[in-house]
């Protein structure tokens, strides 16, 4: 985890389009959903226009071992002319400072996260911003289908420690 390089980023506020389920496999569920929805309408086409992002919401009472149900959002970044349709919501994200940590398959997700706040934030000079929350998981290569050849790229948001 060591060999992990930390970026920091400041993202921009953007305008998405977000599905949220609360199951087993909320993540799965939020996934699909959106997918549906999102390659009827040509969004998943160029991953690099139309970012794709997920976060626990709620999360999971255990995180590092998820048993029970548990909520999931996956979010698509649209542009001003697309709204809400059915199960699919549109909302803003307000953006700001992040720390950004790469990984690849979804079983390094976690271990990823717990470097980040567990090592990485504890000696750098930013703190947890919570004002800022959710912390973002962003998916770079959607199109991939082997979820062990997913590349994700995490985002904690950070400021300056006080």
């Amino acid at each position: 985890m060591k060999d992990i390089i930390i970026r920091i980023v400041k993202l921009e506020p953007m305008r998405v389009a977000y599905y949220r389920a609360i199951s087993m496999t909320p993540e799965e569920d939020a996934m699909n959903t959106l997918r549906t929805w999102g390659d009827s309408k040509g969004f998943y086409s160029n991953p690099a226009k139309h970012y794709h992002f997920g976060f626990n919401n709620p999360p999971p009472s255990n995180p590092g071992d998820p048993q029970g149900e548990y909520g999931y959002e996956c979010l698509i970044s649209v542009g001003a002319d697309v709204e809400s349709e059915g199960e699919i919501k549109i909302k803003e994200i307000t953006g700001g400072l992040y720390a950004v940590a790469r990984c690849q398959g979804v079983e390094n997700i976690y271990p990823t996260w717990m470097y980040l706040f567990n090592d990485w934030l504890q000696s750098s000079e930013f703190e947890f911003d919570e004002d800022n929350a959710p912390s973002l998981e962003q998916l770079i290569n959607p199109l991939e289908q082997m979820q062990n050849k997913w590349i994700f790229d995490l985002y904690l948001p950070i400021r300056d420690k006080i």
